[in-house]
């Protein structure tokens, strides 16, 4: 004879797909959501990263959050400490090329609040910089191309737009 059905197992079975389906559908809609995001950033090709003469390497958050669309992107395994003096573990690193010539590694995490641009790093780089009130710039001498940085209260602003060609690359590989 057949075994009487279980209720209370069904029940829960029941939960336990409903919630796996309601999972997919979040995730579902974190992705379209991203690459709406994407592609909005993709129209505009330029991003602002704070000019911060403290950092030591260029650092930014994931593209959802802001941050660069980065190329030939690799795992790392490398530890920051925070202007906080926090430790950081940092996921990823990878290149972005902007127009201009200007081409730059950046360490990539979720948990980065901001985009720094490392003064430190692009004087190790070559490049040449000014902070004046009113007139401040960054000059990257292999390509002599100037990139203005702008001023607000609380320090200078670099924006970046990504080379044409690389862009949707960088965009598609960051989401990948």
């Amino acid at each position: 004879p057949a075994e009487p059905p279980n209720p209370k197992g069904a029940a829960k079975m029941q939960a336990a797909l409903q919630g796996v389906l309601n999972e997919k559908k979040r995730q579902r809609e974190v992705d379209e959501a991203a690459a709406l995001w994407a592609n909005q950033q993709l129209k505009k090709r330029r991003w602002a990263m704070r000019f911060d003469t403290g950092a030591s390497q260029h650092f930014v958050p994931m593209p959802h959050q802001g941050g660069l669309p980065l190329t030939n992107i690799t795992q790392c395994n490398a530890l920051v400490e925070q202007a906080d003096g926090g430790p950081l573990r940092v996921v990823e690193k990878g290149e972005f090329e902007a127009e201009g010539g200007m081409s730059i590694e950046a360490k990539r995490d979720p948990k980065f609040a901001h985009s720094l641009f490392s003064g430190i790093q692009a004087v190790k780089d070559g490049c040449k910089v000014h902070l004046e009130n009113g007139n401040s710039w960054l000059w990257h001498t292999p390509s002599d191309t100037y990139y203005p940085l702008e001023q607000s209260a609380d320090g200078w602003t670099i924006t970046l737009a990504a080379k044409e060609r690389l862009a949707e690359a960088a965009m598609l590989a960051s989401f990948s």
